[in-house]
């Protein structure tokens, strides 16, 4: 049964003056037939209706659907007893223009969890004569294909397929012409047989001629109620179930209607994606030079390089803590150790992979053994980064085990040689490698006596003795790329950017091509007060096997508070033993400082937030824009009884489409960038690992519930008839 009791409607206008539509009307409605509510402009007709179709919501009163009072009725109610129970015929027609007719009437039999056939549709076609003059349906028109009266057919169909108990129609015939209205009113007369279709109009000659009862309102209060007398018997209470559910929007839908979104406002929506590019990139940049983890670039780096051995050097760092008699304290951290412990000797001696490493330093050797002559060296030589590294003499000078030394360093005899090559086996004999073959053969070669020589082939190197008594025993041949450092091409305006460029840093690594070799205990006989350990590995290729063994002689040790009696304190020191690997690559940790600068981090994290904020609001004002053009498309779908949550999921998946955008332009513009970086310089360092990954994922998709959740939740929790009609 539907019914209205001292239902009544008050408007208050912009300007504060309430209006009463409604004053506390009160009707019983049958199950079929045709009733008429007429009434003048101002009279509360369409407020009526609006209210019975449950598309607003009065004032005082209630609407009573199968003993059911609208006060008790959730929004869960109102979907589903529009959903289900109501089918709406708008004075405007109110139809989706972007779909066909068929695609409209299909959407109303969607929301009810069915699935919509092409014969079901072309039947409720037929039924309301929407054929051409072929006998073909109007299924594929377009609806700005159509007259006004198709226009109204299409509504009614629309109206039809959900096989409503209530039929509400405004002003069904207001927009067309008489003939055209005299079949509409035919068509709803033959409908009225099985369900109620009240009608609003003004037409007082239809309502007499098809009407089977005429209500009559002025000033918001019914002034007649009067039953044609042939149709009395027709008037029995309708039963009306309104424990159906709500329409829900399928899927397809709803990502249809979302993805349609994007060709409103196409300018403001590139400027949108544009902005958050900007920003977004900032961001990932920032988070992923935040997360590069050195180790990890550096041995990608060796790998991609097809670098063999580095060395493992110590990385051991001391924190102190001072308790003073006056009660303040105070820390520091220093650098504790310079070279690898007895400890850490001691698990590495027992790992096969390794090959024991003394550093040259302190004047173990003297820094101008191997040097070249200089003074053959051209501006541009001189700066190049190639001929750097043989600037200053051997990089190191590493003993080796004259039986499996050549194995435990990656080292070939140079191919060139015609002579007899063998590693050091006396304490005055000295192997070099072939960077310094050539490095002698381009510049020339400093004898002991301080005479230079030219050099043609390696061979005329075997038996020269360098300054400090070494005499060369043999020429070898790393597997290291020495191709890497040519490409760096003297700068005539800037011949200095060796010294103070990253490159400078970045030959600060090791590169076992600038090292000589000695006999196994060269050390312990010539400077047994100055030796220090390192170690020669061989690089595995596995990451993970090779960062094992750096944290493998990792370990921390404490001293316990120790007094101090001069000053009356207490100091505790924390040490932090550990390693790590020194490659050709090395000097890029300090290289690549800027990028991990902690203020250049704030600076670009704060940017870049600044940015998401603005590009958030923006991409909020492209969303706004877009739901005032498709506000009236919302309405209809809520009037047709699709949820609140439906246009939400409408509005999110078009925002999330966008950040669907953003976040595959940033991804491929911060890898872009990332591999501009890296070819730079030549070094594994930027990459987007998880973290980075998940932030801007984050990012993306959190910006755009953030910009969608505020006026997508503001238009879902508006009326259905405010929406429809831009209020």
């Amino acid at each position: 049964m539907l019914s209205i009791g001292n239902l009544e409607k008050t408007y208050e206008s912009r300007n504060g003056i309430c209006v009463k539509a409604l004053k506390g009307i009160s009707l019983d409605f049958p199950e079929r037939g045709m009733i008429f509510v007429l009434g003048k402009s101002g009279s509360g007709k369409t407020t009526l209706l609006n209210l019975l179709g449950g598309l607003d919501r009065p004032t005082d009163g209630e609407i009573i659907v199968d003993g059911k009072s609208s006060k008790n009725f959730s929004e869960k109610d109102f979907d589903g007893f529009r959903n289900n129970s109501v089918g709406f015929v708008f004075q405007e027609y109110n139809l989706i223009e972007n779909y066909t007719a068929g695609a409209n009437i299909a959407l109303a039999l969607e929301l009810q969890g069915k699935k919509s056939s092409l014969d079901e549709v072309n039947a409720i076609l037929r039924q309301v004569e929407l054929v051409d003059d072929d006998g073909n349906t109007l299924y594929d028109r377009r609806i700005n294909e159509l007259s006004g009266g198709q226009k109204q057919r299409v509504a009614i169909a629309r109206a039809l397929i959900k096989d409503p108990k209530i039929m509400l129609a405004d002003e069904p015939t207001g927009a067309l012409d008489s003939y055209t209205g005299v079949e509409l009113y035919g068509l709803l007369k033959r409908l009225s047989s099985n369900k109620l279709i009240i009608i609003i109009s003004h037409d007082a000659e239809s309502a007499k001629e098809y009407g089977d009862r005429i209500i009559e309102l002025k000033d918001g209060v019914v002034i007649s109620d009067t039953l044609c007398e042939e149709k009395e018997k027709e008037q029995i209470a309708a039963h009306i179930d309104n424990n159906s559910k709500p329409g829900r929007l399928p899927i397809r839908r709803t990502l249809t209607m979302g993805l349609v979104g994007l060709k409103y406002k196409p300018f403001r929506l590139v400027i949108s994606v544009l902005l958050a590019l900007i920003s977004f990139t900032f961001f990932c940049l920032a988070i992923v030079s935040a997360t590069t983890d050195l180790l990890n670039a550096e041995l990608k780096t060796a790998y991609k390089n097809n670098v063999k051995t580095v060395v493992i050097t110590a990385d051991s760092i001391g924190k102190s803590y001072n308790k003073y008699p006056d009660g303040h304290t105070s820390n520091g951290e220093f650098e504790c150790t310079r070279t690898l412990t007895e400890k850490q000797i001691e698990i590495l001696s027992e790992t096969d992979d390794c090959t024991f490493v003394k550093i040259v330093g302190g004047g173990v050797l003297p820094s101008d053994i191997g040097k070249n002559n200089l003074g053959n060296m051209t501006v541009p030589e001189y700066y190049n980064p190639y001929n750097y590294l043989s600037r200053g003499g051997f990089q190191r000078a590493i003993e080796l085990d004259p039986e499996t030394g050549e194995n435990d360093a990656c080292l070939k005899p140079d191919s060139r040689l015609t002579v007899e090559c063998r590693l050091p086996q006396n304490f005055d004999e000295i192997a070099i490698t072939d960077y310094w073959a050539d490095m002698y053969m381009r510049f020339g070669f400093v004898d002991e006596n301080g005479t230079s020589h030219m050099i043609a082939a390696p061979d005329d190197l075997i038996g020269r003795t360098l300054e400090g008594g070494l005499r060369i025993c043999g020429v070898y041949s790393t597997e290291e790329d020495k191709e890497w450092l040519k490409q760096y091409d003297y700068n005539e305006y800037n011949y200095e950017y060796i010294t103070n460029d990253y490159i400078a840093r970045w030959l600060d690594g090791e590169h076992i091509m600038n090292y000589a070799f000695v006999c196994d205990g060269y050390y312990a006989e010539n400077f047994p007060f100055s030796t220090t350990y390192d170690v020669l590995y061989k690089l595995s290729g596995n990451i993970s096997k090779d960062r094992k063994l750096i944290e493998k002689i990792s370990y921390t040790y404490y001293m316990e508070w120790l007094p101090e009696e001069n000053f009356g304190s207490y100091t505790r020191i924390d040490y932090s033993i550990s390693a790590k690997y020194r490659t050709r690559y090395s000097g890029f940790a300090d290289a690549s400082e800027f990028f991990r600068d902690e203020t250049f981090l704030k600076i670009a994290t704060a940017v870049s937030i600044v940015f998401a904020i603005f590009s958030a609001l923006l991409l909020m004002s492209f969303l706004l824009a877009n739901i005032e053009v498709r506000k009236r498309e919302f309405g209809i779908l809520r009037a047709l009884g699709a949820r609140r949550w439906d246009i939400v999921k409408i509005c999110m998946i078009e925002s999330f489409a966008i950040a669907c955008i953003d976040f595959i332009l940033t991804l491929l513009l911060t890898g872009i960038v990332c591999i501009i970086l890296n070819t730079k310089y030549n070094f594994w360092l930027f990459g987007i690992g998880i973290i980075p990954l998940f932030s801007l994922t984050l990012l993306c998709f959190g910006v755009a519930a953030l910009a969608t959740i505020i006026p997508a939740v503001r238009l879902a929790r508006k009326k259905p008839i405010d929406v429809i009609n831009n209020k």
